[in-house]
């Protein structure tokens, strides 16, 4: 037969509808799996060079991948109304037995065995349910793609029929062959719609028997309620697996950490040759040994990485091995009724789980990564790059994918049991108590709400831990019972110590001399530090790493940093007033055009108490930033002086001996260093002296001794007879010529002179 006579002995493609497909019979779908097999058949003998005109070799074998896909969703359908009806006669069972299901045959008790399987069952049940609701979902996605897809096969059909009709002699067989393509995509999004169906049904079908399993496992859990024993040998067995187990994963560990010793050696050698050709000065005509060197090198890197995974994942397992044990023992004591402390029995296997359940999701994430990067060097491989070196690469990686889902089946069977035991504390627990052992249950409940409770995480905070020298980031819980913990300790903290600084300030003004002023001073500093160790004390105490307050930095800097600047300003102004000691309480200081003596050294601030009692809250950082006058700040001493002036024609000598006498008889003038008087000027109007003197300023008011002295001299330069002289001016009046002098009568009968 030739081409032509056998692409025109090709049987018309059928044209599934999707009512009808619903509707039609299984027999039905056999007759049309027939017919495509047999066109598929035929469309084999089609030779390439007895195509039609306008037809290419890739249309054909475009065709044949149509009729292929056509055909094997004809085939799947036929599957799944098998699969249908045998899931019909297992869901007719399963509900059937729900319903006959009266009780087990043997009375209680009944072994731990058999509502460690019932549990299992059950929750094994319940993941393939949530398996099934995603199918579920994800078939629904699927279908209503496909009905868009069929959606737009038909409006392609149509066209290529209008474009049929229309076509000259020449170009109807090409377009023929355009018009069955994409009659064919038509009826394969139609078939594969319907198979959608069918497989939607079956899941539903599977979805009620297990619904009908899972009522029928908790019914016979709920018949078995807490008519369980434990046996001895029960736990003999399970000890004797676990400690099978045990050996085989000692055996694997020694294994694996020999295989890891020859893969670092291998590699420390390999790292030695590549530094040495790199320090080769004619290295780079060795470029290809040197690539190669590389490359080994990645690999052997990537080998001993594979090694450390496989040493950690069989300490990991067999962790999980030695926290089975031990719940396996507790559980024991449970149903014997020797367990001490439900309580502790609930913690380990709750922090047994969380553990496990750790490792479970760095698994799937190790080999979620590992996929990945399998995917990037197949993508390596098929650009034709990499070479030997990159098939090696992938199969390290492939061993490695092996390494992490060997350990996932043991982790997740461990982590399902302890799971199991969790759900059975309350079975070994007896139906009835006398009071006293409803009252200890009770108690126990109590007390472990009370103790989730402390222990509830509010937040956790990165910390370092130095373990050998080295250190590691570790995460730390922030908890309530840290907190109030913390809150407890400050609470103690700050009520013994401020008895105690109370007791040492008045023992400072008491005992030691210190001035109140001084006592308040150091005392509120000392107050301030001592509060501030306590907090640091009172969190390490309880563990809560200080790094939980690092976002209270950052928010004070970015957020109040310009509000807060002058206030830390002041306050470490402060700190340096204290430690440097510029000023102390009774200092007479001058400072910005204000003069006092200083009353106080606050945190922020610090008050100068003026000459008329005025006081002045100075801020801190002026005393550091700006210049400070401090009359005191080596000693008390200031000097003073007054001005006098007297006649001209007074004796000078006598003078500067009447004011010096004066001074020394004053009792507030400072006998050392000695007053003394100096002839200063020639003034204007009289002879200038000046009287310097020296006061105590803590026991003189400088300017009542002052006033006292201007008394004292008055009247020594009266009884000498030396006068104060007044303002004097001579004018002098310069006339070429006699002034002219008339009398004149004004009005009035008044006169007046003038000149």
């Amino acid at each position: 037969m030739s081409s032509a006579a056998a692409y025109a002995a090709l049987p018309a493609t059928p044209k599934p509808a999707a009512k009808q497909m619903a509707s039609a019979p299984a027999v039905s779908l056999a007759d049309k799996l027939a017919e495509g097999q047999q066109a598929l058949d035929q469309l084999e003998t089609i030779k390439l060079d007895k195509l039609p005109a306008g037809v290419t070799p890739g249309e054909l074998l475009f065709r044949r991948a149509l009729l292929e896909r056509l055909v094997a969703s004809y085939a799947w359908q036929l599957d799944l109304a098998g699969e249908r009806d045998q899931r019909l006669r297992q869901q007719a069972e399963a509900e059937e037995a729900l319903r006959n299901w009266s009780g087990f045959a043997q009375a209680g008790p009944y072994p731990v065995s058999l509502v460690e399987g019932l549990r299992s069952r059950l929750q094994t049940g319940g993941w393939e349910k949530e398996t099934q609701q995603a199918q579920q979902l994800m078939l629904s996605q699927m279908q209503e793609a496909m009905r868009n897809s069929l959606k737009l096969n038909e409006v392609s059909l149509r066209q290529a029929r209008e474009q049929l009709e229309g076509a000259a002699a020449r170009e109807a067989e090409a377009l023929r062959w355009k018009m069955d393509g994409a009659r064919w995509r038509r009826d394969i999004s139609a078939s594969e719609l319907l198979q959608f169906d069918a497989l939607g049904q079956v899941l539903r079908i599977r979805q009620q028997t297990l619904q009908a399993q899972l009522e029928l496992w908790r019914k016979q859990l709920d018949g078995i309620g807490k008519q369980v024993r434990f046996q001895p040998a029960e736990l003999d067995g399970v000890q004797r697996r676990l400690g099978e187990e045990r050996l085989r994963l000692e055996r694997e560990m020694g294994a694996h950490e020999q295989r890891r010793r020859r893969a670092k050696a291998e590699l420390e050698e390999l790292e030695k040759q590549l530094a040495a050709l790199k320090q080769k000065k004619d290295a780079p005509t060795q470029a290809a040994l040197l690539q190669d060197l590389t490359q080994r090198t990645v690999e052997q890197r990537q080998a001993l990485d594979n090694s450390d995974l496989a040493v950690q994942l069989t300490r990991i397992r067999q962790e999980a091995n030695s926290q089975e044990g031990g719940i396996w023992e507790y559980r024991y004591q449970l149903y014997t009724g020797k367990a001490a402390n439900l309580a502790e029995v609930a913690s380990a296997s709750r922090q047994a789980g969380e553990e496990l359940g750790a490792v479970r999701d760095y698994l799937q994430k190790e080999a979620e990564l590992t996929m990945a990067k399998m995917a990037d060097v197949q993508h390596e491989i098929g650009l034709d790059r990499g070479g030997g070196h990159a098939l090696a690469m992938l199969q390290l990686l492939r061993q490695r994918l092996d390494i992490v889902n060997a350990a996932q089946q043991p982790v997740q069977a461990a982590l399902t049991g302890i799971l199991l035991l969790q759900q059975e504390f309350d079975v070994g627990a007896p139906a009835e108590g006398t009071p006293q052992e409803v009252s200890r249950r009770l108690s126990e409940r109590v007390l472990q709400a009370a103790r989730a409770l402390w222990n509830y995480e509010l937040f956790s905070a990165d910390d370092s831990v130095e373990i050998n020298g080295q250190k590691v980031q570790a995460t730390r819980s922030v908890t309530i019972g840290k907190s109030l913990g913390a809150i407890l300790v400050l609470l103690i903290g700050y009520a013994a110590s401020t008895a105690l600084l109370r007791a040492l300030r008045r023992l400072a003004t008491h005992r030691l001399g210190f001035s109140e002023a001084a006592a308040n001073i150091w005392w509120r500093w000392s107050y301030v530090c001592v509060i501030a160790l306590l907090v640091v004390f009172a969190l390490n105490l309880v563990k809560i790493p200080l790094t939980v307050f690092a976002f209270l930095g950052g928010a004070l800097a970015i957020g109040i940093g310009f509000g807060t600047q002058n206030l830390l300003k002041n306050l470490i102004s402060g700190v340096m007033l204290l430690v440097e000691r510029p000023l102390k309480v009774g200092d007479f200081v001058q400072v910005g055009g204000i003069s006092g003596t200083v009353s106080s050294i606050g945190l922020r601030s610090s008050v100068v108490r003026a000459g008329d009692g005025i006081e002045t809250l100075i801020p801190n950082s002026t005393f550091v930033e700006s210049a400070v006058t401090n009359w005191t700040y080596s000693n008390r001493r200031i000097r003073r002086k007054i001005a006098i002036g007297v006649a001209y024609g007074s004796p000078p000598r006598e003078v500067c001996n009447l004011l010096l006498a004066e001074a020394e008889r004053h009792g507030l003038v400072l006998k050392e260093p000695p007053p003394r008087v100096l002839f200063s000027n020639f003034g204007a109007d009289a002879l200038e002296f000046e009287l310097e003197y020296w006061l105590d300023i803590g026991d003189a008011d400088s300017v009542l001794v002052a006033s006292d002295l201007r008394h004292m001299i008055d009247g020594a330069l009266a009884k000498a007879g030396i006068e104060l002289p007044f303002p004097q001016r001579d004018v002098h009046l310069q006339q070429g010529e006699p002034l002219q002098i008339e009398v004149r009568r004004a009005a009035g009968g008044r006169t007046s002179d003038s000149f």
